[in-house]
């Protein structure tokens, strides 16, 4: 063997050894590692033919090979093969596919958005035409039935933004029940003006809560309205309850916040219809116009008022912004009020009848005025700021224990449509029982007709000088029975009527200031000086006694009739 074939065996055997060792190295480090891809696969494999194509085209050049040709075009395949694989080693352009992806991500989100809402269903509108319980989110409810119907509301909340909140469109009766707590809400028009409106008749009862907002009014029946428990909150732009025939409340605790009237009717044309009845109840009234407005009367059996009209006492209204006031008469049995009005506290243009309860007024004008009739049977009165006490052409005074703080007359006995132009002058004040104390800055007592003393107590003091006086009348003052102490500042010159008394009467024109005592009688003014006393009772005795006032004395002896002392100082 020569030199030349022993190296091209070397050299072989060489280039198999290394391949050996190359393929050992490169296989047993995936082994160890277990990371390495088929790309490195390939690469290794690729290396070992590329090796011994190379070792091959070595050997083939030694032994000039004829078909080098061939070859070529192999080893061009080959590496075509290769960069096919390379390719399918790179990283796929997913952008097709992501687009189809981010749509089918996009349709499931808004199908879940869909899914989400769809439960909910937001507020709707409901037609009723039976017997239902109302719970949950509503706009408008129309409740459309021939016959009477009863609904509930639970925990319901109903903003309708074209009309009422409830809706009755027929005559039929309608009941409602409140349970839990309940919201109502409407924008409304002048035709169907209530947050409930019902043609029929409307009963409100049950033991839960009921808030009521409306820029019209808040409940509304065309006939009759009865609310008979339950606790209602209604703010409003113009009147919170409205029943035209009627309005009946117990056992009820109502809110109104109104720009308008608080609780009214309307009927006019019904003289047996058009009231207001309160049998019992909870109520804070806080109105721009009147509290309590009836067409009719008002009856008032018991119940907690909290009344405000208007801008308060500080400020007079220039319309009607009465506390209570009906048409024909206003009526208390008993109850608790607390007046704050820009008007007349208790107001009748006929008759008012009051036979108890607890009653504080102050208004801005009169605190009672009733333009017939004034009669009080009982109760506790503080009318502490009013510009009149009492004012009707006739009151009579039979019981209750009244106190009047006016800055003009404290009770004014006028006909309101003649005032100084009745020239019959029959107008009368009366007192046969319980205990009226006056203050007034103009006449304690004035009358344009006479002053009856039958029986009680009658305190009476005139704090102005200004031609002011206690007791102003022009016709008689008649005692016959109880206790009357006037004082007056100034005896006027409109004091002109006659004074008849059947008991003793002592009556001092002299100038004092401090407390006045006569055997058992006591009294301190509570303004001053003053100019006249006038005393009569039915616990003086005709005899010799002494008048003290102030750190004065008189002698006087009485008899069973008026006793004078002095001249009066008219000014």
């Amino acid at each position: 063997m020569n030199n030349k074939k022993r190296n091209i065996i070397f050299i072989i055997i060489g280039i198999i050894l290394v391949a050996i060792s190359l393929y050992f190295i490169f296989f047993n480090k995936k082994d160890d590692s277990n990371k390495e891809n088929n790309d490195n696969k390939e690469i290794i494999d690729n290396n070992t033919n590329e090796e011994k194509e190379d070792n091959q085209e070595e050997q083939n050049n030694t032994n000039e090979d004829p078909n080098e040709e061939n070859k070529k075009d192999d080893d061009n395949k080959k590496e075509e093969q290769k960069e096919d694989k390379k390719d399918n080693n790179k990283p796929v352009d997913n952008k097709t596919d992501n687009k189809s992806e981010d749509k089918k991500e996009e349709q499931k989100d808004n199908k879940e958005q869909e899914e989400k809402e769809e439960p909910k269903e937001e507020s709707k509108d409901l037609v009723i035409t039976k017997n239902e319980v109302i719970e949950g989110d509503y706009h408008c409810i129309t409740i459309n039935s021939s016959s009477d119907i009863s609904i509930e509301l639970k925990n319901s909340n109903i903003n309708c933004p074209n009309g009422p909140a409830i809706k009755n469109i027929n005559n039929n009766k309608v009941e409602i029940k409140i349970t839990g707590n309940n919201t109502l809400i409407a924008n409304t028009n002048k035709d169907l003006d209530g947050t409930i409106f019902t043609n029929g008749d409307l009963v409100l009862n049950g033991t839960g809560n009921l808030t009521i907002k409306s820029n019209f009014d808040g409940i509304v029946s065309k006939k009759k309205l009865s609310i008979t428990g339950g606790t209602y909150d209604i703010t409003v732009d113009d009147d919170g309850i409205r029943g035209k025939d009627r309005v009946e409340i117990l056992s009820s605790t109502i809110t109104v916040n109104s720009k308008g009237d608080g609780i009214k009717t309307t009927n006019e044309e019904n003289s047996s219809e058009g009231y207001i009845r309160i049998l019992s109840g909870t109520f804070k009234i806080n109105s721009l116009k009147d509290g309590f407005d009836a067409s009719n009367y008002i009856e008032i059996n018991n119940g907690t008022f909290v009344i405000k009209t208007g801008s308060g006492y500080n400020v007079k209204a220039t319309s009607s912004a009465k506390a209570i006031k009906a048409e024909k008469s206003v009526k208390i049995n008993r109850g608790t009020f607390s007046i704050d009005a820009s008007d007349d506290g208790i107001h009748s243009n006929d008759s008012i009848y009051i036979n108890g309860g607890s009653i504080n007024i102050k208004t801005a004008d009169d605190a009672i005025h009733g333009d017939n009739l004034v009669e009080i049977h009982g109760g506790n009165f503080e009318l502490y700021k009013c510009y009149e006490g009492i004012e009707s052409n006739i009151i009579n005074i039979t019981g209750g224990t009244i106190v009047i703080v006016s800055t003009d007359d404290g009770i004014n006995a006028v006909n309101p449509e003649l005032g100084e132009n009745d020239t019959i002058r029959s107008s009368k004040v009366t007192f046969s029982g319980g205990t009226t104390t006056i203050i007034a800055k103009g006449d304690g007592i004035d009358s344009n007709g006479s002053i009856d003393i039958t029986g009680g107590n009658v305190y009476v003091e005139s704090t102005d000088f200004r031609f002011q006086t206690a007791l102003d009348h022009d016709k008689n003052l008649t005692i016959t029975g109880g206790t009357l102490i006037a004082v007056s500042k100034t005896i006027g010159e409109d004091d002109t009527g006659p004074k008849v008394s059947t008991i003793p009467m002592v009556i001092n024109y002299d100038k004092g200031e401090g407390r006045i005592t006569i055997d058992s009688i006591e009294y301190m003014p509570q303004y001053g000086e003053y100019d006249a006393i006038m005393i009569a009772s039915t616990k003086l005795s005709p005899g010799d006694t002494k008048l003290r006032y102030g750190n004065k004395s008189l002698d006087v002896t009485l008899t069973n009739g008026v006793t004078v002392y002095g001249v009066p100082n008219k000014k």
